[in-house]
């Protein structure tokens, strides 16, 4: 995604943000706040101009919204695929406590990121739409475990 012209990559123009994370910086820097929270703040700050996983899900998911099997994929349910992905990342990366994963949500959620990643190759090989749909559809519905 990130080189391809479609999709954003930050959200504003490296050396315009460079500015901005300076004045943040030293604004952090200057503050009554702990260290811990201010190398915090700072880490925020570094990676504040970079898309998140959440919105280059919804640009890739709207870019291929026109082949029938991101219905399959997304369940029908285009922001509950997003949250779910979202949400099994952050748990797995942060150990978060807020929603456990029970093994087949976790088999399932991964078997469509499969899919999604297949499909994206595809369509940057410029295969045929009716080829991919196909193709994809037959893997789906071989899909390991249904729920």
């Amino acid at each position: 995604m990130r080189k391809n012209e479609n999709f954003e990559d930050e959200f504003m123009d490296d050396k315009e943000y460079e500015i901005v994370k300076n004045e943040l910086n030293e604004y952090v820097n200057n503050s009554i706040m702990s260290e811990g929270q201010k190398d915090s703040w700072r880490n925020k700050i570094k990676f504040g101009n970079e898309v998140s996983l959440r919105k280059r899900l919804k640009d890739l998911i709207k870019n291929l919204e026109n082949f029938d099997i991101t219905q399959k994929i997304t369940n029908g349910n285009k922001k509950e695929f997003i949250d779910d992905v979202v949400g099994l990342r952050n748990y797995y990366t942060h150990y978060s406590h807020e929603k456990e994963h029970d093994v087949y949500n976790v088999i399932s959620l991964t078997f469509n990121l499969k899919l999604l990643l297949e499909l994206c190759i595809l369509n940057e090989l410029n295969f045929d739409k009716e080829f991919i749909d196909y193709t994809l559809y037959r893997v789906y519905e071989r899909k390991p475990i249904i729920l």
